[in-house]
């Protein structure tokens, strides 16, 4: 009975050796499977990290160099923009100076007239008038009236002269109806003689052309 189980037995465990060697055979098969997917994945994997992680590092540098550079054009554009105001405000202001400067500018010249020591041209400041203008002005002599005041008013202003030591000898028409002349002189310096030149600018007022310095008062009118 012992030899009959001797062959079952050999044989049961050549099976046996059979089966754990394809098993193993199957374990290691599978473990260098799972180890060459691990390294694939480790690579390509790692690959596609560093490449996002590089482009998420690009576009974070895009959007910071695009804040930079915007940050330094609004700098620039406000710049800009209060250079120009700065240089409008200049060339405002010496238009304003020339044109100061030209009203301010005083012209003497001399005459033909031997009673005149020398001309003064100016561009004088009008007087305001009060009256309603509507462009058919024509001036009134009468002392006391509105265009009698003003054109006094306007003397006093070109002259230096003033209401205490003024004294009016003569205001007539010059020509036209809206241009008068006008011989004063200073009560207190009496070789302070003027005759002005007086003219009325519609919706304005009265406004002096000329002054004559004379050397002795007019025997005549004007």
């Amino acid at each position: 009975m012992s030899n009959s189980n001797k062959p079952f037995s050999r044989s049961d465990r050549f099976e046996k050796k059979r089966k754990g060697t394809k098993l193993l055979t199957w374990l290691v098969g599978g473990v260098s499977l799972l180890f060459v997917a691990l390294i694939a994945l480790f690579i390509f994997g790692g690959d596609d990290q560093e490449s996002t992680a590089k482009q998420s590092e690009q576009e974070t540098e895009d959007v910071q160099q695009e804040e930079n550079t915007s940050d330094q054009e609004q700098p620039e554009e406000e710049e800009e923009s209060k250079e120009l105001v700065v240089k409008e405000n200049e060339e405002q202001k010496q238009s304003e100076d020339d044109e100061s400067e030209k009203s301010d500018t005083l012209v003497v010249e001399s005459s033909d007239d031997e009673n005149v020591v020398r001309v003064l041209k100016k561009d004088w400041e009008p007087v305001q008038t009060e009256q309603d203008t509507n462009g058919n002005h024509s001036i009134t002599y009468d002392k006391g009236s509105q265009d009698w005041q003003e054109m006094l008013q306007a003397i006093y202003n070109a002259t230096g002269l003033t209401p205490g030591n003024m004294i009016t000898q003569w205001i007539g028409n010059n020509g036209g109806p809206n241009k008068a002349v006008a011989t004063v002189y200073n009560k207190e310096n009496q070789n302070e003689i003027y005759r002005v030149y007086i003219e009325w600018i519609d919706q304005t007022g009265y406004q002096v052309q000329q002054i004559e310095e004379l050397k002795s008062l007019p025997q005549s009118n004007g």
